[in-house]
């Protein structure tokens, strides 16, 4: 997925922006737009811009920075003002860059206080002063999903090593669903259905990268696993530990002598002790 600004569709007409500090003072009902799946697309992901936008009912003047509360996950995230939406002035646009490690997979939510001047920023409109106030919306915007975070695997059980069978069992664990990799030397049986339902731990049968054909005899050392999650974040590779496959390795024994050879070596074997004992004397 490019990076990218993602314009906002979904209009929560039921997310008022009050004022909250001005009792005397009519409130402002605003319109609230917050971002929306684009068709076929509910993930947002790291390098790509959550872009919120609040709208009033006249011309809005700002200075400074006011910021937007964002809860992502159990993180409160403050998202900074960058100025008019697309040049109207009854609008203001807030961006945040989705970073490295943020999941929100049951949708993002309004912060308490959600907009709030910070360091003498000021908010107003032709009838309203909104310096120093704090705003709220109630919102859980549930269509937004962002993940940023990617599966993390860990290896559980190794191939057994030499191993006598060309197609060796091996275990990882995975903390989110996805989709399976195995690269390197190695492919797997079960890349021909790649899917992982839910976190947990998996037991796979390695394969040459064709994931069909045994694995020759000898050392694999590169063998690897990876996983991508339903947004397209990809795991860190899972390096398989080393393993040797001695499937058709036939031991070497040694060959039996026949009797007659038997008898024969073994009286080579007196004669000359016995010839070594008279050049002694």
């Amino acid at each position: 997925m490019s990076s990218h600004l993602k314009m906002i569709k979904a209009l929560l007409g039921a997310a008022i922006i009050s004022l909250l500090a001005a009792p005397a003072m009519a409130q402002n009902p605003a319109s609230f737009t917050a971002p929306g799946a684009e068709p076929g697309d509910g993930f947002w992901q790291q390098g790509e811009t959550l872009v919120f936008v609040a709208g009033f009912d006249s011309d809005v003047t700002v200075t400074g920075t006011p910021e937007l509360q964002v809860l992502i996950g159990a993180a409160v995230v403050n998202v900074p003002y960058v100025g008019p939406d697309g040049g109207d002035n009854a609008t203001m646009r807030f961006e945040y860059p989705v970073s490295t490690g943020d999941e929100d997979l049951d949708g993002v939510a309004m912060a308490n206080n959600s907009i709030v001047n910070v360091g003498g920023s000021t908010i107003s409109t032709a009838n309203l002063n909104f310096s120093a106030q704090i705003f709220a919306v109630n919102a859980a915007l549930t269509a937004t999903v962002v993940d940023a975070l990617a599966p993390a695997l860990t290896e559980t059980s190794p191939v057994n090593s030499p191993s006598s069978s060309a197609t060796p069992a091996y275990s990882f664990s995975t903390t989110e669903a996805g989709t399976l990799a195995v690269g390197g030397s190695c492919g797997a049986v079960e890349e021909t259905s790649p899917t992982l339902p839910a976190a947990g731990s998996y037991n796979i049968t390695l394969t040459a990268p064709d994931n069909s054909s045994d694995l020759a005899d000898g050392d694999y050392n590169d063998c690897t696993v990876e996983v991508t999650d339903a947004a397209g974040n990809t795991s860190s590779s899972l390096n398989i530990s080393n393993f040797r496959i001695a499937a058709n390795t036939v031991p070497s024994q040694a060959v039996p002598l026949s009797y007659p050879w038997a008898i024969a070596l073994m009286m080579l074997g007196l004669g000359l002790l016995a010839r070594k004992r008279l050049a002694a004397r």
